[in-house]
């Protein structure tokens, strides 16, 4: 008996193409499975990417314009150039300095020292004096050690003139100061005083005469009429025959002319 051709029999030709049908879907279905698992990775990874690398750019672009920022700072800071200088003052005033700015953007942060403490000033502008924080009892030179400027620029060294020296000029004791007597003088003739007691050394100045309107003047004497400590001046004029004080205020200035007494043809004076 003879084996029937399956291939020319129509079931089983239906049969393997229902087969390959079930192939190429199964196949499409793997494929498109895969496929599918390969994108949804692509899209994790480019998402994770991206939140990795936004944080990462956001602080290099940060970082960027903070460094952007302090260059125009330092780019826009002025260092501070000036000099400094101190006052002159009596024993027990207020010691002042100034720091005179030729460069810097004000008002200014000042640190300087006395030799001994360090101290700092704030809010110094140029060439306004400000009080020195320590005692000045004598003359003494204060030394820049840093200035800042208000927009930040700082210098340390190198100023035009890192010193001021704040001079203590010392009052003489009046105490015991005598003037001696003028001699009787012609008219019109240069008179002189002498003026001795000083416990310190002390030169003196030019000043204006205590008087000219004594008229012929024979004697003068300094001594203290008031009581206060301060010496007076007493004088004798012979041609308008009188006698005169001059009050001493205490600052080596003296008040006008009171007449104490007039008298005829006065020829002396004495006083005790």
């Amino acid at each position: 008996m003879p084996i029937p051709k399956l291939y020319r029999q129509p079931k089983f030709v239906l049969l393997l193409l229902v087969l390959l049908f079930g192939v190429l879907v199964a196949g499409c279905w793997y494929g498109y499975q895969k496929q599918l698992k390969n994108l949804e990775k692509q899209l994790y990874d480019l998402q994770h990417k991206m939140q990795t690398q936004r944080p990462m750019n956001s602080k290099l672009f940060l970082f960027i314009l903070l460094l952007c920022s302090c260059s125009l700072g330092l780019w826009a800071q002025v260092t501070p150039q000036g000099s400094l200088s101190g006052n002159e003052i009596c024993p027990g005033a207020q010691a002042t300095l100034a720091f005179t700015a030729s460069a810097g953007v004000g008002p200014f942060t000042v640190r300087y020292t006395d030799g001994n403490a360090i101290r700092t000033q704030t809010g110094v502008r140029s060439g306004v004096p400000f009080d020195a924080k320590s005692n000045t009892t004598a003359t003494k030179t204060y030394t820049l050690l840093k200035v800042t400027g208000a927009d930040g620029g700082t210098r340390s060294s190198g100023f035009t003139d890192a010193t001021g020296t704040v001079t203590v000029s010392t009052r003489p004791d009046l105490q015991g100061l005598a003037l001696a007597p003028i001699t009787s003088v012609c008219a019109g003739a240069d008179a002189s005083l002498s003026l001795s007691g000083f416990v310190q050394t002390h030169s003196f100045q030019s000043k204006p005469p205590i008087s000219t309107s004594a008229d012929f003047p024979t004697s003068a004497y300094a001594t203290d009429l008031d009581g206060d400590g301060d010496l007076d001046v007493l004088s004798l004029s012979y041609v308008d025959q009188k006698i005169a004080w001059y009050k001493n205020d205490g600052f080596g200035r003296f008040g006008e002319e009171a007449i104490i007494s007039t008298i005829e043809n006065p020829l002396g004076l004495h006083a005790a």
